[in-house]
């Protein structure tokens, strides 16, 4: 919503304002000796509205003018009668605005009108909850003040809260210093995951140690030690990812036995041709022929040969 520019009433000369209700402003004349009333121009639509036979911009007004007034009740009414295609951004900014001001059931009822199924479910679920603290950091996080939901999530009965939200976010450099707090089981996909957000950065040292750190040595025993529902097929394919990642920062940083040695413990095509591609590119030649042989790929294989005059290989 844009932010509204301050509206001003002017009133006759003469005229002594004692009281101001429901935007309507009482004044003594002192010309007549009476008591009048006139309507505040910032709340003319209160009284002038049309319903369904104002136009476009009276609704808009209407809206405008209640919204401005927190009331939500008469800013959904207007609503009813907006353009179809614009009925959907007032929904919402109505919604997330009742939630600013702590009306959980008005933003529940305009997020249902907005058809925002998972806003909706997300207010729903907020109406059980209890605790002062994690209703806040919800609707902080709804609203987008990320860091205030965290802080209010940290200190609440629920601080794991604020590492799913992290998590949500992809925001990994804060969800690794989370974890370490909150839940250490997570801590290795975390690492894996800000590796790879970092992969394209010259720090190949500091990647790799991440990666290092990432790795599940005995997959089975860790699942038995979090009693959770990880697959160990996805629990594999996590390993072969944090190998994937070592191979590349050691061809990188120039460890090409390293890189090499890792690579051949690779399964999954996939990788191994990331790492087969990423050789070629910085001229590792013999190394990539090695690893595209390794996948099958043995035009390519011969190429790299041929090009290095290696014809007895």
């Amino acid at each position: 919503m844009k932010k509204a520019k301050p509206i001003s009433t002017t009133i006759k000369y003469g005229c002594y304002p004692f009281n101001s209700e429901n935007g309507l402003l009482y004044y003594f004349n002192r010309t007549e000796k009476d008591i009048n009333g006139q309507i505040l121009d910032s709340h003319y639509w209160f009284y002038n509205w049309k319903t369904e036979d104002d136009s476009e911009d009276g609704h808009k007004k209407y809206f405008t003018q209640n919204y401005l007034s927190t009331r939500y009740k008469s800013c959904l009414e207007a609503c009813k009668y907006l353009n179809e295609k614009k009925q959907k951004i007032y929904y919402d900014g109505l919604g997330k605005e009742a939630l600013n001001n702590l009306d959980i059931e008005l933003a529940a009822e305009a997020f249902r009108y907005s058809k925002n199924i998972s806003l909706v479910l997300t207010v729903e679920e907020l109406k059980r909850v209890t605790e002062k603290k994690v209703i806040l950091g919800h609707i902080a996080a709804i609203l987008g003040k990320h860091d205030l939901a965290c802080e209010l999530f940290e200190g609440s009965s629920q601080p794991e809260k604020a590492l799913e939200l992290r998590i949500d976010l992809k925001d990994w450099e804060e969800a690794l210093k989370l974890t370490k707090q909150y839940n250490k089981n997570k801590e290795p996909f975390i690492s894996q995951k800000l590796g790879y957000k970092f992969k394209t950065e010259n720090h190949y040292k500091e990647v790799m140690s991440l990666y290092e750190n990432s790795f599940i040595n005995n997959p089975l025993n860790f699942i038995k030690k979090i009693n959770d529902d990880y697959a160990l097929n996805n629990l594999e394919l996590h390993n072969q990812k944090c190998t994937t990642g070592i191979s590349r920062c050691s061809f990188r940083n120039g460890e090409i036995n390293k890189g090499l040695a890792k690579a051949e413990e690779l399964t999954d095509k996939n990788l191994i041709i990331e790492i087969t591609t990423l050789c070629e590119s910085i001229n590792y030649d013999l190394e990539s022929a090695k690893l595209f042989s390794k996948v099958g790929l043995y035009k390519k294989t011969a190429t790299i040969y041929i090009k290095m005059k290696l014809f007895s290989s």
